[in-house]
């Protein structure tokens, strides 16, 4: 038997190499572990070379024949790469701060969040610049209060109304008995405003 230490064998049957109890270098001969007490693998490249990892699968008849690489960019990010079409559709650009996409254990997806609260949970803006399709409730809060309901299932909307019962419900309309109340309230041209008699009437400033 071999002492205790690091192990390389290799298995003639199925050409497997096996390296157990050591760190692996491939172009260095100091790879750097991950964590203290840890065992690591490093692909190192010098100059103008992109270290990467390749994955090929060649010669294939059931399925698609295909390489990806993870690479090093130039400007020092990592990149999910498909060799074959060249494109580089996952990039993490360096210097990327925590948490900038999380996949939490519930299956759940945070941008800028470690603990999303629903299947996808973005902490800060964003934006959407060539449509959103919805389907069911769309919420627009403010802290605890309903800015705007959308229930797509029953074609309602709901503005500062978080149960909108018919096409269009709109809460908190100022009561005004006329135009000219209207404006002394403080209310500017093309503001809503309801009459205050019954049946209440919403009319448009002018």
């Amino acid at each position: 038997g071999q002492a205790a230490g690091p192990i390389i064998t290799f298995n003639d049957t199925d050409n497997r190499l096996i390296v157990m109890g050591c760190d692996v270098g491939v172009g260095t001969t100091s790879p750097i572990p991950i964590t203290a007490g840890s065992r690591a693998l490093e692909i190192y490249g010098t100059g103008n070379t992109y270290p990467a990892l390749a994955i090929t699968r060649a010669s294939g008849i059931a399925f698609v024949n295909r390489t990806w690489q993870l690479t090093i960019t130039s400007s020092g990010g990592f990149s999910f790469r498909d060799n074959n079409t060249g494109y580089n559709p996952f990039i993490i650009e360096s210097g990327t701060p925590n948490n900038s996409l999380y996949v939490h254990s519930t299956g759940r997806i945070g941008v800028k969040t470690s603990s999303p609260s629903t299947s996808l949970e973005v902490f800060g803006n964003a934006t959407i610049a060539s449509g959103l399709t919805v389907s069911g409730i769309v919420n627009v809060v403010s802290g605890a209060n309903t800015i705007m309901n959308i229930n797509t299932g029953l074609g309602n909307v709901g503005i500062r109304h978080a149960t909108p019962t018919s096409s269009l419900s709109v809460s908190g309309l100022l009561p005004c008995a006329n135009n000219a109340a209207a404006v002394a309230s403080g209310l500017t041209p093309g503001a809503f405003y309801r009459t205050i008699a019954d049946p209440a009437v919403v009319c448009v400033v002018i």
